[in-house]
């Protein structure tokens, strides 16, 4: 005789998941949505459970064993924070995609690179490089564990050449980053490997420069404002805008004037001069005038030099006043 106030057959309970979503979204919510299959579990999920969101899209599968949290595409710091979970917890960020993250250059894109001390299988979109970090060679930066700026710097001069280097150390300049370690001690650290030569030559170029710029072309418009007696901007600059701090080439802050030279390569693509456009009015509503020349601007030096005196100097300028400030 079944006992009283229970009903035959009845179906064995299952386990609630009121306590484990909870404490997912909480967690994914500061890893730019991203959870692993271990974390799930370990917060009380079951496989069925997992696989039940998987089917209805409550959870993304981005590589084995790491999904999102919710459907729709990630951000870039969430694929950035994949990648890492992919490689494991003692993985970091590395690279072009590590000086993105740490704010010393744009991400344009490729492979996003990644430094485990493991071996690990590759996937399509990930470069993995088996390698054990220093202790000041990692960090953590908004949620992702990351190379250190200064590691940042000698891995992308082990896959790019001088000019992007000597970018980076612009840009960490103009934006107050510091470079930890600095590169005399990785250079010290690392003699022989690979990138050290390149890291090298940048440092040096970038040191030995009175003025640093960003490409060749800026460095020909500099002297095209030399040869015409014009006063010489600051470059790379810093502005305060509602859309964040804008880098621009050259700036005459007492005129504000900012000023950016265009090569096609680097702004000819239809996001590019959106964004261009995008930064042009953000610069207008800081109270800044922006002006924009192309490379075969510097073509016709006459005809350039007449519209710089007109941008510097307005009327007087026009007039044929003096253009040496």
């Amino acid at each position: 005789m079944a006992a009283e106030g229970r009903e035959v057959g009845a179906s064995r309970p299952q386990p609630s998941s009121r306590g484990w979503v909870k404490q997912a979204e909480t967690v994914a919510a500061n890893r730019h949505r991203i959870l692993t299959r271990d974390q799930l579990l370990s917060f009380g999920a079951t496989p069925g459970q997992i696989r039940q969101r998987l089917s209805d899209g409550r959870l993304v599968r981005r590589y084995r064993g790491v999904y999102s949290w919710g459907p729709g595409d990630l951000d870039l710091p969430g694929r950035f924070m994949a990648a890492v979970a992919y490689a494991g917890e003692d993985a970091s960020l590395a690279g072009p995609a590590a000086a993105a993250h740490n704010e010393l250059a744009d991400w344009l894109g490729g492979p996003i690179d990644v430094i485990c001390p493991r071996r690990v299988t590759p996937r399509p979109g990930l470069r993995i490089h088996r390698c054990t970090l220093a202790p000041d060679e990692r960090s953590f930066w908004r949620g992702i564990s990351v190379t250190t700026t200064g590691r940042t710097v000698l891995d992308c001069a082990a896959l790019r050449g001088v000019r992007d280097v000597e970018n980076l150390f612009n840009e960490a300049f103009v934006k107050n980053i510091p470079l930890k370690p600095l590169p005399s001690v990785l250079l010290s650290r690392y003699r022989g490997a690979r990138g050290t030569k390149t890291l090298r030559a940048a440092l040096h170029s970038f040191e030995g420069g009175p003025t640093p710029t960003r490409s060749d072309l800026e460095e020909d418009y500099l002297a095209f404002l030399d040869r015409h007696g014009f006063p010489r901007p600051a470059t790379n600059y810093a502005i305060s805008t509602d859309i964040g701090v804008l880098s621009v080439d050259c700036a005459w802050p007492e005129r504000r004037i900012a000023l950016e030279v265009d090569a096609p390569s680097t702004h000819g693509s239809r996001p590019r001069m959106r964004n261009d456009r995008r930064r042009d009015r953000a610069l207008r509503r800081a109270g800044w005038d922006p002006a924009r020349i192309m490379e075969e601007d510097l073509d016709n030096e006459d005809e350039l030099a007449r519209e710089m005196r007109g941008l510097l100097f307005g009327s007087e300028g026009r007039e044929g006043g003096d253009l040496r400030p």
